[in-house]
C-alpha cells in the first residue's frame, strides 16, 4: 500500500516540476515578446521587468524546492503525461509563430501555429509518445529551415555578424581584436571569448551561413538528452514535458537565428552528464573549454567541485581542475602570443564593470532601485557557499537534484549578476531540464530492477 501511495505521488509530482519549468519558459516569452509595447521609455522598461521579475523568482524557487528537498525527484508521470505533454510544446509553439509572425508571412501565422498540435495529436495518437518527437523535431527543423534564408543574422542583433567579421579578418591575416562597425549603428570591440567564435571559423572560410552549426548543435543537444533519458523508445513523454517545451519557445527560435552560444550549451550540458557518469577527465576537458567560451561557467563551478570533491575525492578534484586549466592555456596562449595586448584588453579588460541597464528579469535591478547595489556580489558570493556545502555534506543527494542544483546556482546567480539579460539563463534551464530527465530514466531503471526482484 505505502508503495502504491508513493507512485501515485509520483505520478503528480513529475508534471508539476516539469510545469514550473515549462511556466518560465512562457513567462520569458510573454515578457520579451511584448516589451515592445514599453521599450520606447526606459522608466516604464525597467518598471516592467522588475514586475515580470516577481513571479519569475516564484517560479525559479518552486523548482529549487524541488532540487534542494530531501525527498527524491519524481521519477514517474500518469497516464495522461504524453497529451500533457503535447499541451505544453503547443503552448510554446503557438506562442512562438505568434510573436514571429511578421517573419511568417506571407503564410498567416495561425496556420502555422495549428501544424504542431494537429501532428502531434495524429502521431501520439497512430504511433505513440514517442513518435511525437519526431513531430516536434521536424516541426522545429521545417521553421528554422523557412526562417533562416529569409532572415539575415543580423537582423536582430550583431552577435553572429562580429563574429563573421573577426573570422574573415582572421583568415586573412588580420587581427581580429579591434571594433568593428555592426547593424546596431556603433563600433563593438571584438570580445567573444575563442570558443564562443572558433566553432563558426570552419564555416565562414566555407562561405556556409553560420546558423548551420546553430542547427548542428540542436541536434547534439537532443542527441544528449535522448541518451540521457534511456534512449529513443520510452523518452518521448519526458522530452515532450520538458525540453520540447523550451526548444519551441520563440526565445530559442530567435538563437537559432541570431544566436552564438549552441555550442556552449552543449559543452556545459555534457560536462555536468559526464561528471554524474563519473567520467571525470572527460567531464573536465569539456569545462576547460567552457571556460574559454563564458566566464559565466564559473556559476556552476562550486557545486561541481564539491560533488567531485566529495564523491571521487580530492585527488580526482585537482586533477580534473589541472585538465581544465591545461585546455584554458592551450587555447588562450596561442592568442596572448599572437596578439599580445589587444587581445588581452579585448578579451578580458573589457570584463572589468561590466554590465547594463537591466530591462531583464532581474533581482540585481531591483536591489539597485532601492539602493542596496552592494548586497548583489556578496549574494553571489553566498549562493555558491550555500550550494558547495549543500552537495558536499548530503552525500545521498541523488544524481538528477545535483544536475537541478547547478541549474539553479545558475539561474540564481544571473538573477543577481549585472549582465542578465535571456540566453544568458538558458544553462540553467538546459541543466533543469537535464536533471528532470536523469530523474526519469533512474526511476524508469529502478522500477525494473524492482519488477525483476
Amino acid at each position: 500500500m505505502k508503495n502504491e501511495h508513493n507512485g501515485k505521488h509520483f505520478a503528480a509530482a513529475l508534471p508539476w516540476a516539469a510545469l514550473a519549468l515549462a511556466a518560465l519558459t512562457w513567462l520569458m516569452s510573454l515578457a520579451y515578446g511584448f516589451q515592445y509595447l514599453v521599450s520606447g521609455n526606459v522608466a516604464r522598461h525597467l518598471t516592467y521587468f522588475r514586475i515580470a521579475t516577481v513571479p519569475y523568482a516564484a517560479l525559479v524557487m518552486v523548482l529549487t524546492w524541488f532540487a534542494v528537498r530531501r525527498a527524491p525527484l519524481p521519477a514517474a508521470f500518469g497516464r495522461g503525461a504524453a497529451w500533457l505533454g503535447l499541451a505544453m510544446v503547443s503552448a510554446s509553439w503557438v506562442l512562438t509563430c505568434y510573436f514571429f509572425s511578421s517573419e511568417l508571412a506571407p503564410a498567416p501565422w495561425p496556420a502555422v501555429a495549428l501544424i504542431l498540435p494537429a501532428a502531434g495529436f495524429i502521431a501520439i495518437r497512430q504511433g505513440g509518445p514517442d513518435a511525437g518527437t519526431w513531430v516536434w523535431l521536424a516541426s522545429l527543423l521545417a521553421l528554422c529551415l523557412f526562417l533562416i534564408p529569409r532572415t539575415p543574422h543580423d537582423a536582430a542583433g550583431d552577435m553572429l555578424q562580429i563574429i563573421d567579421f573577426a573570422s574573415a579578418d582572421l583568415l586573412r591575416g588580420v587581427s581580429p581584436f579591434q571594433p568593428y562597425l555592426t547593424s546596431s549603428g556603433k563600433e563593438v570591440p571584438f570580445g567573444y571569448w575563442p570558443g564562443v567564435w572558433l566553432p563558426y571559423l570552419p564555416l565562414v572560410a566555407l562561405g556556409i551561413d553560420l546558423r548551420v552549426l546553430n542547427l548542428v548543435a540542436f541536434g547534439l543537444i537532443v542527441l544528449l538528452f535522448v541518451r540521457a533519458a534511456g534512449g529513443w523508445n520510452g523518452s518521448g513523454t519526458i522530452l515532450a514535458l520538458t525540453l520540447f517545451p523550451f526548444m519551441a519557445s520563440s526565445q530559442m527560435l530567435q538563437m537559432f537565428l541570431f544566436g552564438h552560444l549552441w555550442v556552449y550549451w552543449l559543452c556545459v550540458c555534457l560536462t555536468l552528464y559526464f561528471v554524474v557518469q563519473r567520467r571525470y577527465a572527460l567531464a573536465a576537458l569539456l569545462l576547460g573549454i567552457c571556460l574559454v567560451t563564458r566566464p559565466t561557467v564559473l556559476f556552476i563551478v562550486a557545486p561541481l567541485a564539491a560533488w567531485v570533491w566529495s564523491r571521487a575525492g580530492l585527488a580526482v578534484l585537482l586533477r580534473s581542475v589541472a585538465i581544465a586549466l591545461a585546455v584554458v592555456l592551450a587555447v588562450q596562449l596561442p592568442f596572448v602570443l599572437a596578439y599580445g595586448e589587444a587581445y588581452i584588453a579585448n578579451s578580458f579588460g573589457r570584463l572589468v564593470g561590466f554590465g547594463q541597464v537591466l530591462t531583464h528579469f532581474s533581482l540585481a535591478g531591483m536591489l539597485r532601485a532601492a539602493g542596496l547595489q552592494a548586497l548583489n556580489l556578496p549574494l553571489q558570493a553566498l549562493i555558491a557557499v550555500a550550494l558547495f556545502a549543500l552537495v558536499a555534506m548530503r552525500r545521498s543527494l541523488p544524481a538528477a537534484q545535483f544536475v537541478m542544483v547547478c541549474g539553479l546556482a545558475y539561474v540564481w546567480e544571473v538573477l543577481f549578476a549585472s549582465y542578465a539579460t535571456r540566453y544568458v539563463y538558458f544553462p540553467g534551464f538546459l541543466l533543469l531540464i537535464l536533471g528532470l530527465v536523469i530523474a526519469q530514466r533512474d526511476g524508469a531503471a529502478a522500477r525494473s530492477r524492482a519488477a525483476d526482484a
